[in-house]
């Protein structure tokens, strides 16, 4: 299992469709299921590292010189 910390949330989001394919497919072996099954919850707890971190700077990015609280976006509004 290669999971590079400098990994990008693409990569990540890459590596883990290509695992899910190899899934639907169901001509693994329980054993290879198992190992390609941990491998996905592996990168998908990446991605959400990667996303919770990107989150954090654009909250640091935001927030005004009096600290401010940040006011969550939604979708389809504009400012």
């Amino acid at each position: 299992m290669r999971m590079a910390a400098e990994e990008g949330f693409d990569q990540v989001l890459e590596r883990l469709k290509g695992l899910v394919e190899k899934l639907e497919h169901g001509t693994l072996t329980l054993e290879e299921a198992l190992r390609t099954f941990e491998e996905g919850v592996a990168l998908a707890r990446r991605g959400h590292a990667i996303l919770d971190a990107a989150e954090k700077r654009v909250e640091l990015l935001v927030r005004g010189p009096e600290g401010e609280a940040v006011v969550p976006f939604r979708a389809g509004e504009t400012t």
